[in-house]
């Protein structure tokens, strides 16, 4: 039986920004995320929640919900963001410095871009199962 991992804090000086999509049973009504947003000491910065209505897949939630927690990153000023994902074909997406050519290719390529506007970032995979609760 594999461990539940916990959430580890950022390193000083940079935000711990934890997003996630999610789209609902029977597919209808759209999709929402969510994020969190924490400092080294684990001490709460922020948090979003939005539905995105013309969206109905789940890798479509992820990157909207990691959209718009890079919107509230800059709202708070942060400098240095730690974005942790759960849905890893979205970090490898991101991570990978080609452009992507698929439909999703103009958000994938904004998300870098508001990346970009910070000191410095960067982005992870973390297990579902992280706890996100301190």
């Amino acid at each position: 039986m594999r461990m539940p991992q916990k959430w580890k804090p950022p390193d000083e000086g940079w935000v711990k920004v934890n997003s996630d999509g999610a789209v609902s049973r029977r597919g209808e009504g759209g999709c929402g995320g969510g994020d969190v947003l924490r400092d080294h000491h684990g001490a709460f910065l922020a948090a979003s929640c939005h539905h995105f209505p013309t969206f109905t897949d789940p890798i479509s939630a992820e990157i909207h919900a990691c959209r718009r927690a890079l919107q509230v990153a800059t709202e708070i000023n942060a400098t240095r963001v730690h974005i942790e994902l759960d849905a890893k074909e979205v970090v490898d997406m991101l991570n990978n410095p080609a452009k992507n050519l698929s439909v999703l290719g103009p958000w994938i390529q904004e998300i870098k871009t508001s990346m970009g506007v910070f000191d410095d970032a960067k982005i992870s995979w973390v297990r579902r199962s992280t706890e996100c609760s301190r």
